[in-house]
């Protein structure tokens, strides 16, 4: 008895973000910890089935987004890769994957039995391949298959399975002026382009004729260096060719005039090398160039200069290598650089809209310091970061420059700590921070100086604490400062004097708990102090009372927690509270509390910060990133560091949202700054693929197996439609992948088996 196994669908669903523009970008990287099979990358393609290939200097991978398999040569296995290293790659348009190696040969990957058929160079064969180098590969609009080898132009009969040879010859002006090629590309008019070390060529496909183009000295607009090493084509039509010593070139094809961009020492914004090993125009239509040992480039078309980005050993998410041999952009946008040292690098433009500040060393325009504790606007658009031993950083959006402001020993006019807790701009426009130790500070703009009020045991109308966790002015203008562990006080600016509100044992109607860690005033003028294990505080101004809100834990409907970290009104009126036991909602009228946590969809019950956007959702910064809450239908979706976050933990007092509307939540690891418009769900849906088929828990192979001593796969489980088992196979399982790039970590799948299954099962 036999029984047939039909897959009928698999889906995922998965957040995708709007891309931001940033002069720095992250990257990241892929190497042999990633199990990627060697550091020098020297091809990379994304095939018609989704999968993204990767050639290296030893051995050819196949990434799913979860996992590399590597095809290696092995010399006792003839339908094995030729060689271990892989120079070039095409996917020809009937889905065959053509493979150049170093100096064994081509290869044809046949995708059903997961072999490759070898084409070698043959001596006195004059049929076979001109060259065992394989240094380009391109089909034309005709359908002709070209390989650039070291030794002569090659064009593939499919049908013959013959080579037919391009070579230089010195007497014929009309032949390709090297045998020596290095890039072919065909342009969108479907003329065909060759790159060699000769220069540039043309190929007129009715005269077989070439058309040369190399240097000449007497010709200002002409090509200056013969070594063409790579070629693209922008959205304009214009052609960009890399050198190998004398730079970047921009060909106008109907002028035929040569266009050159070389290094100029004298001149930061030029192009960064004139070795150029890759140039791609991406979907966006930016120019990106690869260099030798200078890194990448960026192309600014406006302002004609170029954006550089090298390997930093310092940063964490900069290149990892500065000799970039190949670029490729996948069908989600995803770019992909390929270095020679440095493996595999990322970028992922949608991770942008999360834009993350940080700290690098010897950098002084960055942030300082990566442990953020507080964060605010000034009037004029400034944004102030107050830092945990950085002291208070001013952060210029418009340059992307921080500056700093930290406590200078023997000086009683700068910050009295470098520990800064909160920050907060008063309606004056006035910057108040709150320090670790050194008390309130109040900045002096004009003078560039800082005043200092300090807590003074002889003197009763100075602050209760050194230690200043939160400052908030009321509608009334009064100055409300928390301290940690010296309760609430009122500032009175005119005469400079605090008055306390602290805890009585015996006074109910007093200050719950003396660690302030909130305030909040509502629209209706009432004042919301939160504490750390005092619960919530209503205050009433006229009685100068305090009533408590604190857990119950035999009623469900009290506050869920008494660490209240952060509160907030929204534009409904509604008021929510941020504790260590998730995020409550106080109902006014009958002073019941309804509580969100985990169970509830959260990613961490403890919530540092609750800020609102223009659509009524509220953002909330936990322990385990940030969550988008919709009040309106109780949904949350959750982004954690594979989107780009700071970190997964984040820090209470550290979030502001800017008067454009803007968010800015910093943790332990820097800060991010984005705009809540600026995530969006994708609405397309990427193909998934089954990887792998397994048989009471052993991969099935494919033809014979010899550990079931039967076929189970005629051919590759990813081409495969149907399985026939045996009625006693009843331990099966499949490997997936959905073959999209960008957050694959957060990809969720669901399976339905016809006729076995009654709903779908999510994974």
């Amino acid at each position: 008895m036999a029984v047939y196994l039909k897959i009928v669908s698999l889906s995922i669903l998965f957040p995708i973000l709007i891309n931001a523009q940033t002069g720095k970008i992250k990257f990241e990287h892929y190497s042999l910890e990633e199990r990627l099979s060697a550091t020098t990358v020297l091809s990379i393609l994304q095939d018609s089935r989704g999968f993204l290939w990767i050639g290296t200097y030893d051995g050819l991978n196949r990434y799913d987004g979860y996992t590399f398999k590597i095809f290696k040569h092995d010399p006792d296995d003839s339908t094995s890769l030729s060689g271990n290293g892989i120079r070039s790659m095409y996917e020809d348009d009937s889905g065959a994957l053509w493979v150049g190696t170093w100096s064994n040969g081509l290869n044809k990957y046949d995708r059903e039995r997961e072999k490759f058929t070898r084409y070698s160079y043959i001596p006195d064969y004059p049929q076979s391949i001109s060259s065992n180098d394989i240094r380009a590969i391109c089909q034309d609009a005709n359908n002709h298959l070209w390989i650039g080898t070291a030794d002569g132009l090659n064009r593939f009969d499919l049908e013959k399975e013959e080579f037919i040879h391009y070579n230089y010859n010195p007497s014929d002006p009309t032949s390709i002026n090297s045998n020596i090629i290095n890039s072919i590309y065909e342009d969108n008019s479907g003329i065909l382009w060759i790159g060699t070390s000769g220069g540039l060529n043309k190929f007129n496909r009715e005269s077989g004729n070439f058309t040369r183009y190399k240097v000449d000295s007497d010709d200002p607009f002409g090509l200056s260096n013969n070594e063409v090493f790579s070629i693209c084509e922008n959205n304009q039509g214009e052609l960009w060719l890399g050198t190998m010593g004398n730079g970047l070139f921009k060909f106008n094809k109907e002028k035929e005039i040569f266009t050159h961009y070389k290094k100029n020492p004298a001149d930061p914004f030029s192009i960064s090398s004139n070795y150029i090993l890759s140039v791609y125009n991406d979907n966006h239509g930016e120019l990106w160039i690869g260099t030798y040992e200078s890194g990448l480039d960026r192309f600014d078309r406006i302002n004609e200069r170029f954006i550089h980005y090298t390997q930093n050993p310092a940063d964490p998410f900069s290149l990892s290598d500065n000799s970039v041999y190949t670029i490729y952009e996948d069908n989600s946008g995803i770019l992909w650089f390929g270095t020679w040292n440095g493996g595999l690098n990322k970028y992922d433009r949608w991770k942008e809209k999360f834009t993350h500040y940080y700290y690098i060393i010897n950098d002084p325009n960055c942030l300082n310091n990566n442990k953020i504790r507080s964060i605010c606007e000034d009037n004029s658009g400034i944004i102030w970061i107050g830092t945990d031993g950085g002291g208070l950083n001013k952060f210029d959006k418009e340059r992307e420059r921080f500056s700093h402001y930290t406590n200078i020993p023997g000086d009683p006019t700068s910050l009295s700590a470098n520990g800064i807790l909160s920050i907060y701009v008063d309606n004056s426009d006035v910057l108040w921070i709150g320090t670790d130790g050194g008390g309130l500070n109040k900045y002096d703009s004009k003078k560039d100086i800082f005043l200092q009020y300090r807590h003074n045991p002889d003197d009763l109308t100075s602050i209760s604490d050194d230690v200043v966790s939160l400052i908030y002015e009321d509608k009334k203008g009064a100055l409300w400062i928390g301290t940690p562990s010296g309760g609430l006080n009122k500032f009175d600016r005119k005469d400079e004097k605090f008055y306390k509100y602290e805890h009585n044992h015996d006074d109910p109607s007093s200050l719950s708990q003396g660690q302030i860690f909130s305030i909040y005033e509502d629209r209706s003028g009432i004042l919301w102090i939160g504490s750390f294990g005092g619960g919530l505080c209503r205050f009433d101004r006229k009685e100068e009372k305090f009533k408590r809100y604190s857990n119950s834990p035999s009623n469900p409907l009290s506050l869920s927690n008494n660490i209240v970290s952060s509160i907030y009104e929204d534009n409904s009126g509604t008021l929510w509270v941020g504790t260590e036991g998730g995020l409550n909602k106080f109902d006014r009228k009958t002073e019941q509390f309804v509580c969100y946590t985990k169970a509830d969809g959260l990613p961490n019950d403890m919530i540092h910060g609750i800020l609102e956007d223009d659509h009524g959702n509220l953002w909330l910064s936990t322990n385990y990133g940030i969550s988008k809450f919709n009040p309106a239908d109780i949904t949350f979706q959750n982004f954690n560091v594979n989107d780009g976050l700071q970190s997964n933990e984040f820090n209470q007092w550290a979030y502001h949202k800017t008067k454009n509307g803007e968010m800015l939540f910093g943790g332990n690891n820097g800060f991010n700054f984005f705009h809540p418009d600026s995530i969006e769900d994708n609405p397309s849906i990427p193909p998934v693929i089954i990887t792998e088929f397994q048989l009471i828990h052993k991969p099935v192979s494919v033809g014979y197996d010899k550990s079931q001593n039967r076929t189970l796969l005629k051919k590759s489980i990813i081409e495969t439609k149907e399985i026939e088992l045996l009625y006693d196979d009843n331990v099966i399982s499949f490997e997936l992948a959905a073959l999209d790039f960008h957050i694959p970590e957060k990809n969720k799948y669901a399976y339905f088996m016809e006729g076995f299954d009654k709903e779908w099962t999510y994974v």
